[in-house]
């Protein structure tokens, strides 16, 4: 018997999102996707990044024992931040709320406020990390204020992967870009998130860190991935119970296995099992540090803490791999150091064509709908220009009329439209004018293949494929 998926809507049916509390890091096995592509530049930028944290360590290890390594110069290092919203309408599509609270618990737990119950055996490692201060950018690549949230509407947000990156990303130099999805997919497997590593092989343009939204918003998610994306290494790594296997010191080694299809193995709750101990190849042995926050360990006294090696190797990376994000020049490109001020909302907006979001080319006669997802302050009006559409405007002032898509806009006659969208906050109004968006084809055209077409690797694997996807049918406006 086989599978079919005859529609777009009919495939949504089997678009099931993953229990993202059980998810887990896809770093490992999104750098591994790196390494098989370029194995010998992989190694060699790898090697060179080692080598030179292997040297950092020698140096300051004094100074990182006794917890008084301190930042080469002052202020902190400030990072810029920016969260791309990456949502089709879901629960992905989290608040401003939501990322401002996140960014303040990431910068609790570099600070060390988590680490409380830290049992005794560990509590002399325990680092501050607060010198390391994660901030949303106050402005943008072209020196705009910013509340340093973008939103953009896109299928994508399933199943996401670097292609997602490539509908907005800022200077990856400048600042560390998230992207927030509703599932994340790392070399195949389904994860909760993963970041770059710093070292110079991986590309500049996917830089940063993405994540499934309800994690980012709920756990340690962002806390973890930044630890690799400043360079750290999950304390498993490595061969089985490797002590080497982070090349840090002093986070005893743990064995840890991916099941054989995902990544989403978790430990469970640890926490009631103090003594803990997967392996014995250390000396002195001691138990797992499940309060590390590079690792899997479940339970509330999980995940809570860095070592001071870790803070080391994290200072190491700043300074070497990115320290232009910190440089002063920086922090006054980005705002950071600027107070808070509000800004002018941004007009942007998502179309869908029968209650699906569609391409923007479409057969003449056929309805779109339009919903403002517009960002960067508060909307309390939007007023629409639908160039060639009945009818040809529309305007929204109540939060309901905002937050709910425009009336059906038809277009009868073939050719290409412009769409204008005009927003007004506290702050100002700003309108943008979308040049041709719409393209509409003649009742008998046929519909470009690009229009229709979409990935459907992952249903294929177990059996499913989309009826229309043979290169030789032609869907036709009119049958």
């Amino acid at each position: 018997m086989k599978n079919i998926i005859f529609t777009l809507s009919a495939l949504i049916l089997f678009c099931f999102g993953a229990n993202a509390q059980n998810l887990k890091c896809g770093t490992t096995q999104y750098n591994q996707l790196l390494r098989d592509q370029n194995p010998d530049l992989y190694l060699q930028q790898r090697n060179q990044f080692e080598q030179g944290w292997a040297q950092y360590r020698e140096i300051h290890k004094d100074e990182i024992k006794t917890n008084i390594l301190k930042k080469s110069a002052q202020p902190k290092y400030i990072i810029p931040v920016v969260i791309h919203v990456m949502h089709n309408y879901g629960s992905e599509n989290i608040s401003d709320a939501q990322i401002q609270a996140t960014i303040t618990l990431m910068n609790d737990f570099y600070k060390g406020n988590k680490a409380k119950n830290v049992r005794p055996v560990f509590q002399h490692l325990i680092a501050d990390c607060s010198e390391i201060e994660f901030r949303l950018a106050k402005k943008d690549p072209e020196g705009n204020c910013t509340t340093g949230i973008t939103r953009t509407q896109t299928e994508q947000t399933v199943n996401a992967t670097n292609e997602i990156k490539k509908l907005i990303c800022w200077d990856t130099k400048r600042y560390l870009n998230f992207w927030v999805t509703e599932s994340v997919l790392s070399n195949g497997k389904a994860v909760g998130g993963y970041a770059q590593l710093p070292f110079g092989f991986s590309p500049a343009n996917t830089d940063g860190i993405i994540l499934v939204g309800s994690q980012f918003i709920a756990d340690n998610t962002g806390a973890h991935e930044a630890g690799h994306w400043f360079g750290l290494s999950h304390p498993f790594e490595g061969d089985s119970c490797d002590i080497n296997g982070d090349n840090i010191f002093d986070t005893p080694p743990t064995y840890f296995t991916y099941s054989k299809n995902q990544v989403n193995s978790g430990r469970g709750d640890s926490c009631s099992h103090p003594l803990t101990n997967t392996c014995s190849t250390d000396n002195p042995d001691l138990p797992d540090m499940m309060e590390n926050i590079m690792d899997y360990f479940g339970g509330s006294c999980s995940s809570v803490m860095f070592t001071l090696e870790q803070r080391a190797r994290m200072f190491y990376s700043l300074e070497n791999y990115r320290s232009q994000l910190w440089a002063a020049d920086n922090l006054v490109n980005t705002g950071v150091l600027d107070a808070t001020t509000p800004c002018t909302p941004i007009p942007s907006f998502g179309i869908t064509l029968n209650n699906v979001s569609t391409s923007t080319t479409t057969c003449a006669n056929n309805s779109y709908t339009f919903r403002q997802t517009s960002y960067n302050g508060t909307v309390t009006s939007a007023e629409w220009t639908f160039d060639g559409g009945t009818p040809n405007t529309y305007s929204a002032a109540t939060s309901s009329a905002l937050n709910s898509p425009t009336p059906a806009i038809t277009y009868a006659n073939p050719g290409s439209y412009d769409v204008k969208l005009k927003v007004t906050g506290p702050s100002g109004s700003r309108d943008t004018v979308y040049k041709n968006y719409i393209t509409i084809l003649p009742s008998t055209a046929t519909l470009p293949k690009n229009a229709y077409n979409a990935n459907w690797d992952n249903y294929q694997a177990n059996g499913w494929y989309f009826e229309n996807e043979n290169p030789t049918t032609k869907i036709l406006c009119q049958i």
